[in-house]
């Protein structure tokens, strides 16, 4: 978990560069973005999906590998996985804490290596 009390000082770069580093054939790696407002992992790792956190959260209490599978943004050059956060900084509060929870412990079980972004600014 890479985690700062303000942006700008370079956790994304941290995060997506470890994630990298730690994915191949027999290591599957997600990064999920929980900077809810003004997250930018897709956006850093030159990718851009339909799909977000949104998409997930309210089904947290019935997900599965093809639920999670289709909303999951896969990084054309490394392989890795990217939860995006919500594309709207005002859509960020519609994700509960309970649901965000309980999609880390799901995404622990199809992942070798669960990395995520916290930045509180």
């Amino acid at each position: 978990m890479f985690y700062s009390p303000k942006g700008g000082t370079g956790c994304t770069t941290l995060a997506v560069n470890v994630a990298v580093a730690l994915c191949n054939e027999e290591t599957r790696v997600v990064i999920v973005d929980a900077s809810m407002q003004f997250g930018d992992v897709a956006l850093f790792l030159n990718e851009q999906g339909k799909n977000t956190i949104l998409d997930l959260s309210p089904r947290a209490d019935e997900l599965d590998p093809s639920i999670v599978e289709e909303v999951m943004i896969k990084h054309a050059v490394s392989g890795v996985h990217i939860l995006a956060s919500p594309s709207r900084p005002e859509h960020g509060e519609k994700v509960n804490p309970d649901q965000f929870t309980k999609l880390l412990r799901y995404l622990r079980q199809l992942y070798a290596t669960l990395s995520w972004i916290v930045v509180l600014t």
